[in-house]
């Protein structure tokens, strides 16, 4: 999904609004898969497709720093203690 940074968001100054990622990054870029299935087994192919994708596109997109909106959750960068709330650290790379 491309969701662009230009149009009406490109007229606010960029000190109005908390939304540091808009300066040289002309879209924003969310990969998603979706899957009905549970299990390690069910969510390998999915899983594999997207990181195909992800180094396929990681020249094209900003490199230093690695630039992520904080609340998408990306199996890369964090993770989130599935037996109840999670700290800091934990959801750190």
């Amino acid at each position: 999904m491309f969701s662009p940074n230009g149009g009406e968001m490109s007229e606010m100054s960029e000190s109005s609004i908390p939304f540091p990622h808009r300066t040289g990054n002309i879209y924003k870029i969310q990969h998603l898969i979706y899957g009905d299935e549970e299990g390690i087994v069910a969510i390998r192919r999915p899983t594999s497709w997207i990181r195909r994708l992800c180094s396929y596109l990681a020249p094209r997109v900003s490199k230093n720093p690695r630039a992520v909106y904080v609340n998408y959750r990306d199996l890369d960068i964090g993770i989130n203690n599935p037996a109840g709330s999670t700290g800091y650290r934990q959801a750190s790379t």
